[in-house]
């Protein structure tokens, strides 16, 4: 049973007034809580990471007001749909097999094929797939999840029926 180390020293500052009374100083260094005389070594270190802890929400409390809470705004690109036969298209130093009604999703910064992004576009993306629309980035996520969902599962084949080894006589 794993238990919480904060919380049993949270129990045990109520039972002995003494240890809440030192747990409550703000300020405790190192060399003090080391020197404290504690009943059981697991509370000097409940005591060490009490320190941590307020000194990590002291830090988050003088960043809150520096930082900025905001959106960047979903950015609109074209989404291309592949007509071509299946076949490998050039993605950055390796090669991506693309079926038919695969989906492409282009912006000024690149462009995306489900997960994949890169920034040189293979001039057959662009011959052999027809213009679907101007979409969001989430829209189009959406598009593939849609298109992921449709698509027909296909029972597995077992392995020893996808090839064949040939040994010479």
């Amino acid at each position: 049973m794993i238990r919480d180390i904060q919380a049993m020293l949270a129990y045990e500052c109520k039972r002995r007034p003494e240890l809440a009374a030192f747990a409550e100083r703000v300020d405790l260094s190192d060399e003090e809580i080391d020197n404290y005389p504690v009943a059981m070594p697991w509370m000097r270190k409940a005591l060490h990471d009490l320190k941590q802890k307020r000194s990590y929400s002291r830090m988050e409390a003088s960043a809150d007001d520096w930082v900025v809470d905001g959106r960047s705004t979903d950015p609109i690109g074209l989404v291309r749909r592949w007509t071509g036969a299946d076949t490998f298209v050039q993605v950055g130093r390796t090669q991506l097999l693309v079926t038919t009604g695969s989906l492409f999703w282009l912006d000024r910064s690149g462009i995306w094929f489900d997960t994949i992004f890169t920034t040189v576009v293979d001039p057959a993306i662009k011959a052999n797939s027809v213009p679907a629309g101007e979409a969001t980035r989430s829209q189009y996520i959406e598009m593939l999840r849609s298109r992921h969902e449709s698509v027909e599962v296909v029972e597995p084949v077992a392995p020893a029926s996808r090839f064949t080894i040939f040994r010479p006589a």
